[in-house]
């Protein structure tokens, strides 16, 4: 998974328990880690910034931290003339390792693609599928889709396959 997605998960409030109920074990780039820093708050409309640790969630036992290996390192370098460092690396260890990616990052998107990746997954479908492992009432999704639009300013574009889902869901 790329920043974008481990902040969207971590705008939830509910990001270990995303994390620990969604199989496969989700991983994440030491790059894209590094650029996991903080997601919004704002109460009586001062915006304050809330650190976000992916770290935390290894120590939980939710997530894994990936350092690239030297097979990856090239297809790095050469991705990350194109997309930020976290996306090349994610799909740079993706691709080696034949690893699904989640990204709702366009060109990174665009990129996996042309890499003959599989279609990434997208912080939509992660969230989908969360809320109906975990059996949340129509209540609790709202609350998790609207604290993902207010913390990350995040809302799945129009031609997500999961929109109109996440609309009528608010």
């Amino acid at each position: 998974m790329d920043a974008c997605v481990a902040l969207n998960l971590a705008a939830t409030g509910r990001p270990t328990d995303i994390l620990a109920t969604l199989t496969p074990q989700f991983a994440m780039a030491r790059q894209a880690a590094e650029e996991t820093l903080y997601i919004e708050t704002v109460t009586a409309g001062i915006a304050t910034q809330e650190v976000v640790n992916p770290r935390q969630w290894v120590a939980e036992g939710v997530l894994h931290i990936l350092e690239l290996e030297a097979a990856e390192t090239l297809q790095f370098v050469t991705l990350a003339a194109e997309i930020d460092d976290g996306e090349a690396a994610t799909l740079a260890i993706a691709r080696a390792g034949g690893h699904e990616v989640a990204t709702d990052d366009r060109k990174a998107r665009r990129v996996a693609q042309r890499l003959e990746l599989p279609e990434p997954i997208r912080t939509s479908r992660l969230l989908h599928d969360y809320c109906s492992a975990a059996n949340l009432s129509e209540r609790d999704i709202a609350e998790v889709l609207h604290a993902t639009e207010q913390h990350a300013r995040f809302r799945p574009p129009t031609n997500d396959p999961l929109h109109p889902w996440w609309t009528k869901a608010l």
